[in-house]
């Protein structure tokens, strides 16, 4: 019977010996490749430094953190704006008012000024310029300035003509009850002065609808003047007469006549050809015809 052979003997393993089993990789530095690297390992080193970033397991932890901040703002970060610590820090200032919308130059405010007098554009052109050197501030703050600007003084203006019409108004109820029927004559006369002395120039500043018109004392004075004119002036034909008292201007001239023909006696006889007074009647009124319209009654006689 033969003996079975010896069996082989299996030596004893020795430590680290391939055959026991490997322990687990230490995790990957910041920055390594491979399935095992940190989710910010591709970001560039200025962000995964960042404790705000390192402190997130995951990238969808880091994104999740970001909506629920920009909720709890109210606004994407890139909106916010960090409030200048100083009040006179205009750099600081100027800043927040270029992301605004300021313009790089006040020549850049495009406001609309649709309709604005010349003066009004002007105004608000200096004022643009000024508004831009303090800040620059943005366009929609000088466009609110400009149109509160503008009804201002369309407001003011408004006032302004209401009262001329009223003063011109009263002036006029004055002078009528005063001048009577030669009102308008003695109205259009004064013109006639302010141009013929004082030329066109004069005649515009010194408007009759406005100014002289408004001024019972400045129509008074004009009127003297015309009488001033008028004494022992030359009458339509080239000599000198004495009617009612001297020569007389056409606006005196044209009130004697409308007393002649509203006269209760005069005016019956310059109506009735068979009344005694008839002749004389229409001569005196022929007269004050003759000073009212001066150049008709002289190219008559010519």
């Amino acid at each position: 019977m033969s003996e079975a052979p010896n069996p082989v003997e299996t030596p004893n393993p020795t430590p680290n010996s391939g055959t026991e089993a490997a322990p687990n990789p230490a995790p990957a530095p910041a920055g390594a490749s491979g399935d095992d690297a940190p989710w910010h390992a591709s970001l560039p080193d200025d962000l995964k430094s960042q404790p705000g970033v390192l402190r997130h397991a995951t990238m969808a932890d880091a994104i999740q953190a970001g909506i629920a901040a920009e909720k709890r703002l109210g606004v994407p970060a890139d909106q916010l704006v960090r409030l200048p610590t100083k009040p006179d820090d205009k750099e600081a200032y100027g800043a927040i008012y270029k992301a605004l919308g300021a313009p790089d130059a006040a020549d850049g405010y495009k406001l609309d000024l649709t309709g604005a007098s010349d003066d009004d554009v002007a105004t608000v052109t200096e004022f643009t310029k000024a508004m831009h050197e303090a800040g620059p501030f943005p366009p929609a703050f000088l466009q609110a300035a400009a149109n509160w600007y503008r009804a201002e003084t369309a407001k003011a203006a408004e006032a302004q003509a209401a009262e001329d019409a009223a003063l011109t108004k009263a002036a006029e109820t004055e002078l009528r009850t005063e001048w009577g029927a030669a009102y308008d004559t003695t109205l259009k006369e004064i013109g006639k002065l302010i141009t013929d002395l004082g030329g066109e120039r004069l005649a515009q500043e010194l408007d009759l609808d406005s100014k002289v018109g408004s001024s019972p004392e400045l129509a008074r004075f004009l009127k003297k003047v015309l009488d001033k004119q008028a004494e022992g002036g030359p009458t339509a034909d080239g000599q000198r007469a004495d009617v009612g008292g001297g020569a007389m201007t056409p606006s005196q001239a044209y009130a004697a006549r409308a007393a002649l023909e509203g006269d209760p006696v005069k005016g019956a006889a310059l109506m009735n050809k068979s009344h005694p007074q008839h002749a004389a009647v229409v001569e005196e009124r022929n007269r004050y015809l003759a000073f009212e319209n001066p150049n008709v009654a002289a190219a008559a006689r010519a």
